[in-house]
């Protein structure tokens, strides 16, 4: 029986039994088409690196050179007046408290949390974590988000020492200065000078700058004494202080039967936990397990603390003196440090607000305190009688 199907016909040249010429410009055809693809896919690779290149060098003409100097010009410190016994009667401020202390003063679980959360390649990359960056853009093209939470400690801390004013932008030229000058601060600095200055700078919340106020603030103790479920509620607070802050100072009155007080011994204000804080605790504790900073069984004991009992308010996390007396004693200081010393009214003023100096006065603070959360009252009037509100208030306007 003879089979129904038919061959193929192949083109053969008949003489030599080869492929036809027809087949044989098939293929050149298609060669030649590949060959001008690639061709125009690396001109217009060259072309746009071009771009690139020519808009980057733009972006920095004119750009100020690296000057390491002023991360410690950037590291003010907060001076103090104390009272009689010694305790703190005032920060005098401008931008929060900030106590200045060295890589060898923070506690190895204090790094290992910020690196853990903030930048876990810190130690091994150059400025730069590519493969953050490129996932970052992956997820920004599939999900239409904005692109964030690429930085490093390294191009925060630029960005914070260099690019202070136009730091809360994001936009290309921002990035690309954050980007050279996150370059230029490897290359001047070690790993230890750059998250030494990255977390004395940090804003952690209740008003604190860096990590040795906000340890006082929050824990009572210094920043060489934290542990690692301390250290990962601090390292947790930085992606958005107003949220994550552990505590919030609240009015007497604004105080409710839900809130849970963490301290109340002020006239005026009641400091309570809040509760924002846990969810990204245990953020922080997981990729501290993740990245090889706590063992097993410490991540399984960190997720059972209650934060409650965690947090120990410091007594500069209380609402400050702002009276009189202060102010007074802030003009002496000034005054004494031009007649003595002979500096400008510039001079001493700078050096009174950011030199970490320690004043001491004779005022007495539970005195103080006392005086002003009476007189803050509202009915200041009907419980002190007319003549004693009279004579206090003339005493304060004077």
């Amino acid at each position: 029986m003879e089979s129904t199907k038919k061959a193929t016909p192949v083109h053969k040249n008949s003489s030599t039994g080869k492929p036809s010429k027809k087949n044989k410009k098939q293929k050149k055809s298609f060669a030649n088409i590949l060959k001008i693809a690639l061709i125009s896919m690396i001109v217009i690779g060259i072309l746009g690196a071009s771009v690139a290149y020519l808009y980057i060098m733009v972006v920095l003409r004119g750009i100020e050179p690296i000057d390491p100097d002023m991360i410690s010009a950037a590291l003010s410190e907060n001076s103090v007046i104390v009272d009689s016994e010694g305790r703190v009667l005032e920060h005098i401020q401008n931008e929060g408290l900030r106590t200045v202390i060295h890589y060898d003063d923070m506690s190895k679980d204090l790094i290992n949390a910020f690196v853990a959360v903030e930048d876990k390649t810190f130690f091994t990359h150059n400025g730069f974590n590519f493969v953050r960056l490129f996932g970052a853009v992956k997820d920004t093209l599939v999900t239409g988000k904005r692109l964030g939470g690429t930085s490093t400690i390294t191009q925060q801390l630029a960005r914070n020492v260099y690019l202070y004013e136009t730091k809360s932008k994001r936009n290309l030229d921002r990035k690309i200065k954050e980007a050279y000058y996150a370059i230029e601060l490897e290359k001047y600095l070690t790993k230890e000078q750059i998250i030494e200055g990255y977390l004395n700078l940090v804003y952690l919340g209740a008003n604190t700058n860096g990590v040795e106020a906000a340890a006082n603030v929050y824990f009572s103790k210094a920043a060489s004494e934290l542990d690692y479920i301390e250290s990962a509620l601090l390292a947790g607070i930085v992606k958005s202080p107003s949220y994550y802050t552990p505590m919030i100072t609240k009015k007497k009155v604004d105080v409710t039967a839900e809130d849970f007080v963490l301290e109340d011994t002020d006239p005026l204000y009641t400091l309570v936990f809040n509760p924002n804080c846990v969810d990204r605790y245990l953020t922080s504790i997981y990729l501290m397990h993740e990245n090889g900073k706590i063992t097993d069984a410490e991540y399984e004991y960190a997720k059972t603390i209650d934060l409650k009992t965690v947090i120990k308010p410091g007594k500069t996390s209380q609402s400050e003196i702002s009276s009189f007396f202060a102010d007074m004693v802030k003009d002496e200081v000034v005054s004494d440090l031009k007649s003595e010393y002979g500096y400008t009214t510039a001079e001493a003023n700078n050096l009174l607000y950011t030199g970490g100096l320690v004043i001491e006065s004779t005022i007495d603070f539970d005195m103080q305190k006392t005086l002003e959360s009476h007189y803050a009252k509202e009915n200041f009037t009907s419980y002190y009688g007319e003549s004693t509100a009279v004579a206090v208030r003339t005493f304060q306007k004077k």
